[in-house]
């Protein structure tokens, strides 16, 4: 890997720390799975290849997702 520095916005900083304690994930792995979307859809890549960049990258944490999801998707 190539260590660099980026700058963020106090806003962006605290919503990905959020996010990335919520995925138990490093920040510095959001910000590369980010890098991975645009990535593919420069030079004429597409939204349907940055989707599919970013499939299998992410866990719920919830099993049975796929089977359940009515029951999932209306929980108040």
């Amino acid at each position: 890997m190539v260590r660099t520095q980026i700058q963020l916005t106090e806003p962006q900083a605290e919503r990905l720390h959020r996010l990335a304690a919520a995925r138990g994930v490093s920040m510095a792995s959001l910000i590369r799975d980010a890098v991975d979307v645009i990535l593919a859809t420069a030079d004429g890549g597409s939204r349907a290849a940055a989707a599919i960049a970013t499939v299998g990258r992410y866990d719920s944490g919830t099993t049975g997702t796929a089977r359940d999801h009515d029951a999932i998707a209306f929980q108040p």
